[in-house]
């Protein structure tokens, strides 16, 4: 689905623009400066920096499971180095991307993140770019906020609803409601996880960026109480 919406907007920027099209088609395919800045050179240095990430990503989900609380950090060249050597594929995470899509590289800045990925095989590839801010709400437990604040295809500014919705389905598809409204003028998503349980495992307390790093903090729910057997007695384990 998402190959056959780049063709035919690739096929409708060629109707509609004539003689400019080479022109459109130069910065569709030009890689935004933020992509070539966060690559780190291949070498033991990137792959010391992914296991960092692996370790810490490990420690988290370990944490959560038998800790009251828990906290983590991630900065961005950790992040780069796992996703440049291309554990995404082969992790926990190995159905999130696309078969057409590959490479994800992230630039984590004071009030926002960019993450690009490169979208398409041989001279037809481009790099497909976002920009957008999160942060916890306020009001509602486990439920972050996701401002979109553009895309490119390249160094060209889209407009792609349909791309987001594509995403937000994946979301939903692993448990996570989402829901749409407009703030500032731009697309934002409200994310709440585990909004199908009746009793949460666990509740995100803090989460943003600072100084290049993403930071995650929160607490785990302590374990119900065994039922009582007729008389008090508890269930035999």
């Amino acid at each position: 689905m998402l190959q056959r919406n780049f063709i035919l907007a690739a096929l409708l920027i060629t109707l509609l623009t004539g003689g400019v099209t080479a022109g459109l088609g130069s910065l569709a395919r030009r890689a935004p400066g933020f992509y070539d800045r966060v690559a780190l050179p291949e070498g033991p240095e990137r792959v010391a920096k992914s296991q960092e990430f692996t370790t810490e990503l490990v420690e988290l989900i370990a944490n959560i499971a038998s800790e009251k609380e828990w906290y983590a950090q991630f900065n961005q060249d950790s992040v780069n180095a796992y996703l440049q050597e291309g554990k995404l594929r082969t992790g926990l995470q190995g159905d999130l991307l696309p078969e057409i899509a590959d490479d994800p590289r992230v630039e984590i800045l004071p009030d926002r993140i960019r993450v690009g990925v490169r979208y398409g095989k041989g001279p037809w590839s481009t790099i497909v770019s976002m920009e957008s801010r999160f942060w916890l709400a306020d009001d509602e437990p486990n439920t972050v906020v996701v401002q979109f604040l553009g895309m490119r295809v390249g160094t060209l500014p889209i407009h792609a609803q349909h791309l987001l919705e594509q995403v937000a389905d994946s979301l939903r598809q692993s448990g996570v409601e989402v829901s749409w409204f407009r703030y500032q003028g731009f697309p934002t998503a409200v994310l709440r996880f585990g909004a199908d349980q009746a009793r949460a495992d666990y509740q995100i307390v803090d989460l943003g960026i600072e100084n290049g790093k993403i930071h995650v903090r929160g607490k785990s729910a302590d374990p119900e109480p065994a039922p009582l057997l007729e008389g008090g007695a508890e269930p035999r384990k």
